[in-house]
């Protein structure tokens, strides 16, 4: 599937992983919806970075954790270009608490990450499926996480949630086939101005934050937000037999420690 003239919509793009994979779409010729919930002046920044490069943007506020306001945006992107070709499910929270700490791992933090993270998935990808079979085909690539594969990360609920996404990805794609592919992109540490946010402290210390985490990986390294779009875009746009798949794009963290240390 080319994107050329097609009808991307990627939720929490407003920056990070979101934002790359938007902006790679629109360097594609596609025209692109970011979506945003809270962060509108990231949004529209993101937004005019689509317009330079050539696409015709849509801006759409919407918590995806609240199926009336997701099953609203898309209704919007319908009535301005018939429909959604191209969805990425990107939008996350996580909170940070120690999985040992399970009274700190509270009822609230449960349902916001399930309610973002796994509820906000079903509801965009459902939203999305008339319009999809309308126009005869579709794609919908869903942003995971490593932690779903090695059940460790951020918190307990975190990757409850994004292993569920990855059944949902296997179930949809066996629900939602020929007409639509379901794939998922498995991000490991992937290097943002959300680490900062994080109270990690400058970019300084979140570039030693990440040496420190590619030096456990396989590659030495970790990913950019455009490492992750690259392969969020060939789910999208150039995997015409692939569906029910997940992506790992962790520089071999989901491996473990390197076999041999050092250099030959």
């Amino acid at each position: 599937m080319s994107l050329e003239n097609k009808v991307v919509l990627v939720t929490g793009s407003a920056s990070g992983i979101g934002a790359a994979c938007l902006l790679e779409a629109a360097r594609r010729g596609a025209r692109v919806v970011v979506n945003y919930s809270r962060s509108a002046d990231e949004a529209e920044a993101t937004a005019e970075l689509a317009r330079q490069a050539g696409a015709e943007v849509l801006v759409e506020q919407a918590d995806i954790s609240q199926d009336a306001q997701v099953r609203k945006m898309v209704a919007r992107v319908e009535e301005a270009w018939g429909g959604v070709d191209v969805l990425v499910n990107n939008a996350g929270y996580t909170s940070f608490v120690d999985f040992d700490d399970l009274e700190g791992l509270t009822d609230e933090v449960w349902q916001r990450t399930l309610g973002v993270n796994l509820m906000g998935t079903w509801y965009a990808s459902r939203a999305v499926t008339a319009s999809m079979r309308a126009r005869g085909a579709g794609a919908i690539v869903n942003v995971s996480s490593v932690g779903a594969v090695t059940a460790s990360g951020s918190s307990l609920a975190y990757v409850v949630s994004k292993s569920g996404v990855l059944t949902m990805t296997k179930a949809l794609a066996r629900t939602l086939g020929p007409e639509i592919r379901v794939n998922a992109v498995a991000a490991g540490f992937v290097q943002t101005r959300w680490w900062s946010k994080q109270g990690y402290g400058d970019e300084g210390k979140v570039d030693e934050l990440a040496r420190s985490v590619g030096e456990k990986t396989v590659l030495q390294q970790v990913a950019t937000p455009e490492d992750v779009a690259d392969a969020v875009l060939w789910l999208a746009e150039g995997a015409r037999m692939v569906t029910g798949e997940t992506i790992l794009v962790d520089s071999g963290l989901h491996l473990g420690a390197p076999a041999v240390s050092g250099r030959r």
